[in-house]
């Protein structure tokens, strides 16, 4: 049976969610049932009155194609161990989808696994590229200007400035940016803003910091000189930094030589291509065509 959670199986769900994600939590579980939860539908799948499988859907507005979209996003996807290999989750996946159909134009899902998506027809639209700097040899330059007292109305002038460039994004605003403070404190991370010396801000990082090194989560930079300025920071404490970025800023244009490999990150579902045609007067027929309509890059940071 295929139904929506109940109000009191809030409880089991985030169980499973700790059991299921454990190996990539850092506290977001707690975070998400505590900050996002009431956002998202949850569905689950039960047999014999016990939940064998979940799944849930989050609604968002992008920018695509320079339209503001309705786009869902599918997050928690798991089977519980004993009914794993049953196809239940392909059981799930259908019924949700069908509701989805109907609803939005792009569904979106993080995989870890791309090739399960496949027959569902999501693509890969969207690689991270994740860079590795050591402070051997390293270009310093000063760090004026990086505060850690955080400004919210100042991370949206980044954002927006930043994503300028870009198509796929989600319109994020100042509420947003107060529940991604929450976000960064309960997984133990850090968030700085980068200001020029007139004050006005030029970037932001989020990042956590082990004995070894710095992995920089988030960074949105408006120029080559604040990017310089927040490895600066972060390599001054730390022997290595690793940071996350989009496939398409090719930093290595700025530093020759620097080690990267690139992942899969977003998988993006046409659910209704004669729609969207009939929208952008186009005749696109995969994801990756739709999302880059606009023959923009994508940047596309979300997971939920």
């Amino acid at each position: 049976m295929i139904r929506y959670a109940l109000t009191e199986e809030k409880d089991r769900l985030q169980e499973i969610w700790h059991d299921a994600f454990a190996f990539d939590d850092g506290g977001f579980t707690d975070f998400f049932f505590t900050d996002l939860y009431d956002k998202g539908q949850h569905y689950v799948l039960t047999q014999e009155e016990k939940i064998a499988a979940i799944a849930s859907v989050f609604k968002h507005d992008f920018m695509i194609g320079g339209r503001r979209l309705k786009v869902s996003m599918i997050a928690g996807v798991t089977t519980l161990p004993p009914y794993r290999n049953q196809g239940l989750m392909s059981s799930l996946l259908k019924e949700i989808l069908d509701q989805l159909s109907r609803q939005d134009l792009l569904t979106m899902i993080q995989a870890y696994d791309s090739a399960i998506y496949q027959k569902f027809g999501f693509e890969t639209v969207y690689h991270r590229r994740r860079y590795y700097f050591n402070y051997r040899g390293f270009n310093y330059s000063s760090t004026d200007g990086i505060k850690d007292e955080i400004v919210t109305t100042d991370l949206l002038k980044i954002y927006r400035r930043f994503t300028r460039l870009f198509s796929g994004y989600k319109t994020r605003n100042t509420d947003y940016f107060e529940t991604m403070l929450r976000g960064i404190k309960a997984q133990n991370q850090m968030i700085r803003i980068v200001y020029d010396s007139n004050g006005n801000p030029k970037g932001y990082f989020i990042y956590e910091r082990n004995t070894k090194q710095i992995i920089i989560h988030e960074c949105l930079y408006l120029d080559a000189r604040t990017l310089n300025k927040i490895l600066s920071y972060c390599l001054a404490q730390r022997e290595n930094v690793i940071i996350y970025l989009s496939e398409y800023e090719r930093i290595e244009r700025l530093y020759p030589g620097v080690a990267y490999d690139t992942s899969d990150y977003t998988m993006v579902r046409v659910n209704d291509y004669q729609l969207f045609n009939k929208l952008f007067k186009s005749e696109i027929t995969d994801p990756l065509s739709a999302m880059t309509i606009d023959n923009k890059p994508l940047f596309m940071h979300e997971e939920i």
